[in-house]
């Protein structure tokens, strides 16, 4: 082959290479693009739903509001009305019969009667009619001031006001202030993480008020599979999906629990600013964009045999674990390929009446039930109920809190011969076989060393398992 024809050739596979790496780039742009376009469009509807909804219940509540001002005013003014109107009756009878007096009085006094008999017969007529007639008797009128004079007592800012919030009202985010950063697989599990952007427009540090002391809170929500959008028209009318909130609180990372493996989950975060100082109602950010994962790996799981159901039962898909009868017996957890590298974390959900002298929590190979006194065995990694840590049967110097109920620990096991970040089939033991064991419980961490074939044939690696042994009923324990 000559030279030129190498050159053609290495020039077709370079050009060939930068069409598939300028592909990949334009689907990515057709991403970004859809992205931008679809969250433009959700947006306008999102804005027009919003304010047509704000606008309704507004003239609802205006409407509302003056009905029931009328209603009341009609309320009052009958309630006022009805006694100055009999009131007024009663005076307007008393006014007719005095006219009727002053009438009569009048004629009788002008009349120009020779008849004294009748002229007195009149006369006697008319005193008797005026003696039937209370002229000295006027019913009581109350003042004016004593009168109703209603009122409308109406906030003329009010209005302005409304305007003004109105005005205020809103504002366009060019993205979420907050974004997952990380998302790992955990055994039954994921890791989440989650960070700040670095825009200035839309920085949650941002604060009016330096000397307000101010707490960010995080929401963290999960649905299985991929949210849909429903479409009108080819575009994006609204999103359906059944989110659900896994986490809520400051802290800028979480295991979300109790994914059901090889499933696709989508996630997504928002933030929030929250004074210490009052209890104004949460305003959320725009939700992050929205990110998928899924995890391979079963979660750990309590294994109960013939002779461990005797003094075990479980509950909660196998991953909690409870003690019913005084035997000392122990129980461990199934086969599993995500020991290393991967925390695994216990919580003590309930405690019995007394810690037995064998109680403890086990890392260990070999899966003894009747394994009295697993803390003083050779090779295991025990964890005692009165908070000592023992290492192939001899005590450390460290020492933690005597168990109680609720109490969570955690440990993480390390090949320290093996930089692998998860299990590895083809890994072998041997008698210079060493882990790094770190135990947590709260805030407090302690580092182990553990050689478990120091003194002991090695066991394949698929042996490593946990366990715990309690001699008393009630205790009861879960895999987190």
């Amino acid at each position: 082959m000559d030279e030129h024809m190498q050159e053609a050739i290495e020039t077709v596979d370079n050009a060939r290479q930068h069409k598939c790496e300028l592909e990949e780039k334009r689907s990515l742009l057709k991403k970004a693009i859809e992205q931008v376009e679809h969250s433009a469009e959700l947006s306008r509807r999102e804005i027009a739903r919003y304010f047509d909804e704000l606008k309704a219940n507004v003239i609802k509540a205006c409407e509302s509001k003056a009905d029931k001002l009328m209603k009341e005013v009609n309320e009052i003014e009958h309630e006022a009305l009805s006694p100055l109107i009999d009131c007024r009756t009663l005076v307007q009878e008393g006014i007719d019969e005095a006219e009727t007096v002053v009438m009569a009085g009048d004629k009788l006094l002008h009349d120009d009667c020779c008849d004294s008999e009748v002229h007195q017969k009149e006369f006697t007529n008319f005193t008797d009619m005026a003696s039937n007639i209370a002229l000295d008797s006027v019913p009581e009128v109350p003042s004016l001031v004593e009168v109703v004079c209603i009122s409308a007592i109406l906030d003329e800012t009010l209005p302005k006001m409304l305007v003004q919030t109105l005005k205020a009202e809103g504002s366009v985010s060019r993205r979420a202030p907050v974004q997952l950063s990380d998302l790992q697989a955990r055994p039954g599990g994921i890791l989440m993480s989650w960070q700040h952007m670095d825009d200035d427009n839309d920085s949650i540090d941002d604060d009016d008020d330096d000397d307000e002391e101010v707490n960010v809170l995080y929401k963290l929500q999960s649905c299985a599979g991929k949210p849909t959008t429903v479409f009108k028209n080819g575009r994006p009318l609204k999103e359906t999906s059944n989110f659900k909130d896994e986490y809520v609180g400051p802290l800028s990372k979480y295991l979300v629990r109790g994914i059901t493996p090889n499933t696709m989950y989508t996630f997504r975060v928002c933030c929030c600013k929250c004074s210490l100082n009052n209890d104004a109602p949460k305003i959320w950010s725009p939700w992050s964009i929205y990110q998928q994962k899924l995890t391979t790996m079963p979660p750990h799981q309590w294994a109960l045999t013939k002779e461990s159901g005797e003094a075990y039962s479980l509950s909660n898909k196998q991953q909690t674990v409870s003690k019913s009868v005084k035997r000392e017996l122990a129980i461990y957890t199934k086969p599993s390929e995500n020991l290393l590298f991967f925390p695994v974390t216990f919580r003590i959900e309930a405690a019995g009446k007394t810690r037995g002298p064998s109680d403890c929590f086990a890392v260990c190979f070999k899966r003894d039930l009747d394994a009295s006194n697993l803390h003083l065995k050779e090779g295991t990694f025990c964890f005692h109920s009165d908070g000592t840590v023992w290492v192939n049967g001899k005590a450390s110097k460290t020492r933690f809190a005597n168990f109680y109920r609720g109490m969570v620990m955690s440990f993480l096991i390390k090949d320290t011969n093996d930089n692998h970040s998860g299990f590895k089939k083809s890994s072998k033991t041997t008698n210079t076989t060493r882990y790094c064991v770190v135990l947590s419980l709260g805030d407090r961490e302690a580092v182990f060393y553990w050689q478990p074939f120091k003194n002991m044939t090695p066991c394949p690696i698929q042996d490593l398992c946990l366990g715990l042994m309690f001699k008393s009923p009630g205790w009861k324990v879960t895999i987190l």
